[in-house]
């Protein structure tokens, strides 16, 4: 579902912060030295991302029952 919400780069980096691909959680830094971009620039993204889901009413709804 969020891969229609979101671009390749917004799931990446969402994936990597929260652990979603391994269970560990990155932090911004390593995700900027793993991505090979500025850690503005991952805020930047994972803000665009969390905004996209929270606009999306059947995204916030699928979240919701994933953390129930």
């Amino acid at each position: 579902m969020l891969d229609k919400i979101l671009n390749e780069k917004e799931q990446k980096v969402l994936a990597l912060l929260f652990g979603l691909t391994n269970g560990q959680s990155k932090t911004i830094d390593e995700i900027s030295k793993i991505l090979g971009i500025s850690t503005t620039r991952v805020h930047q993204i994972k803000s665009s991302a969390i905004s996209k889901i929270k606009k999306n009413e059947s995204a916030m709804n699928a979240l919701k029952d994933f953390i129930s």
